[in-house]
């Protein structure tokens, strides 16, 4: 690529050569200087040399995942992923360092959370698909909370000042389910296939100022709909975050990953165990 370069009339240029032949005692050389606009200069010497970033996929490293799980459940490595559980108990304190709830939630709730560098500021414009692969070990167990749904966590403005929890599971109400299980092979081997299929929709715990959800089911309703789309028309710069964001349904003193898995709730009393496969991002 040729690199223009403005030249003064004090600039001394340089010519090198080989050494002169016998019989020529002389070097010619012609210079030609050219008018240029400062326009078509910066065109030339600034066009792009590097491609545009590209967006994150592929699967999630189980080593970047932590457990973050309140009351009677948990999570422990196990086999080639993790093994997700709760237990059919009450009764637990609840309380800071006893892996109690920040609100009066009594239930049991695994939580396996991810603070892979490829989620950390990932803007929500670039989260485009969420899959996980598991196995049911409760198979009698058909309660809806007994399968894994997932957490985002929200840096709404971009700027640490609005935390929103992001919500993909299923429902039973077809207006507010936004994840799809396939089983994988034969049924009887438990194993799916979980995905967000929601067609960029996202629930949100509680409301989302000046944002007019996709779906609402009235006041009695925590969680709405929105179209990522027209929470990025208010809040452009929202992205994935690591942080403590005060949430009732979260360990009382825990930074919360960007992404977590859930099994159960804040009011979570039965048994189950599910095996995670995979978990995968935009791919």
């Amino acid at each position: 690529m040729v690199h223009p370069r403005r030249v003064s009339h004090d600039d001394l240029l340089a010519v090198l050569s080989p050494p002169v032949r016998v019989g020529c005692p002389t070097v010619i050389a012609e210079h030609e200087l050219l008018p240029i606009t400062e326009a078509q200069l910066l065109a030339t010497a600034s066009a792009p040399t590097t491609p545009p970033p590209t967006q994150p996929a592929g699967a999630i490293p189980w080593a970047t995942f932590s457990d973050y799980s309140v009351n009677a459940a948990g999570a422990d490595r196990h086999e080639a992923g993790y093994l997700m559980w709760t237990h059919a108990i009450t009764g637990n304190s609840n309380v800071i360092g006893n892996k109690g709830f920040h609100g009066i939630g009594t239930g049991n709730k695994a939580m396996l959370g991810t603070d892979a560098p490829i989620l950390l500021g990932l803007p929500l414009a670039q989260l485009t698909a969420l899959s996980v692969r598991y196995a049911l070990r409760t198979a009698g167990n058909a309660h809806i909370l007994n399968r894994p749904y997932i957490n985002i966590l929200i840096d709404v403005n971009g700027d640490g000042t609005i935390y929103k929890i992001g919500v993909f599971d299923r429902d039973p109400n077809p207006a507010l389910n936004l994840l799809v299980d396939v089983a994988q092979a034969d049924p009887t081997d438990h194993e799916y296939l979980l995905s967000w299929v929601g067609a960029g929709k996202l629930k949100i715990v509680n409301e989302l100022a000046g944002v007019t959800p996709a779906v609402d089911l009235g006041a009695g309703w925590h969680n709405k709909v929105f179209h990522v789309s027209d929470i990025l028309a208010v809040y452009p710069n929202a992205k994935l975050a690591q942080a403590f964001p005060a949430d009732n349904g979260l360990p009382a003193d825990l930074t919360m990953p960007p992404l977590w898995l859930v099994l159960g709730d804040s009011t979570y009393t039965r048994y189950s165990r599910v095996l995670l496969r995979e978990v995968r991002l935009n791919s």
